[in-house]
């Protein structure tokens, strides 16, 4: 009880965070961060920053999930942080989307931020991402499986009904569950792993935009370049031009 007793009081004097953050930007695969009642990030590490495409936090500081990602996400993320806001109980060890819009799971954690008083001022948060779909954590179970066969045959057409099957309950059943997870649902989930391979074809090849789309499971032409620009904010072809300098 004593040691305890003198640890509280010896954390009750540290006045700077800096050495803190300095400790934070050596990690490289692990993201922190901090946000405030209202959601605005208030610290990021540099592994953040990264994971963001920005060079400084400076340049995300203030800025909400809903500045940051689509809807779908940004509603995740949110309702997550509100819950161990409230509830003083952290997130430990969860699974998730990634925040950088790609199809790339994480393993986060979330725990809430007290002042002196033991009032809640905010939330923060580690994210480490998953880097392979073989690697999902065991206790989501099958669901690895139902993950590792969307990776490997998203340019088929990919029936809910066998997916449940693998999982070996209802459809409804494995949506419900899915959503619950990785905060979206299955085909949502199945069109961003198609996004995303179409994505790399576009920066890599000169293929043709048909011939992309059918590549990567889509039968549908003008599907295809709606669900692009949904998810990208561009059309395949502006994409391709502001991420391709040349193409040998």
């Amino acid at each position: 009880m004593r040691k305890i007793i003198q640890q509280a009081q010896f954390l009750k004097r540290i006045g700077d965070v800096e050495s803190f953050k300095l400790l934070l930007d050596t990690l490289p695969d692990t993201a922190f961060f901090i946000k405030d009642l209202k959601g605005r990030v208030m610290l990021f590490n540099r592994r953040s920053c990264e994971v963001y495409n920005v060079h400084h936090e400076s340049e995300i500081l203030g800025k909400t999930d809903y500045d940051l990602h689509p809807k779908s996400l940004a509603d995740k993320y949110t309702h997550d942080d509100r819950q161990v806001m409230q509830t003083r109980k952290p997130i430990l060890s969860a699974t998730e989307l990634a925040p950088n819009n790609s199809n790339h799971l994480v393993v986060y954690s979330k725990a809430p931020v007290l002042d002196r008083q033991k009032k809640v001022i905010g939330v923060a948060g580690i994210y480490r991402f998953v880097g392979d779909v073989s690697y999902t954590p065991d206790w989501y179970g099958r669901f690895s499986e139902v993950i590792s066969y969307i990776h490997e045959s998203y340019p088929k057409a990919i029936r809910l009904d066998d997916l449940a099957r693998r999982m070996r309950v209802s459809q409804r059943q494995l949506e419900r569950r899915f959503i619950k997870i990785f905060g979206i649902g299955i085909v949502d989930y199945l069109l961003r792993v198609r996004i995303n391979a179409a994505r790399e074809l576009l920066e890599t090849t000169t293929r043709t935009v048909s011939d992309i789309a059918l590549a990567v499971g889509f039968y549908d032409h003008s599907h295809f370049i709606r669900t692009f620009k949904r998810l990208r904010g561009c059309s395949p072809k502006q994409y391709r031009s502001r991420h391709v300098t040349s193409l040998g």
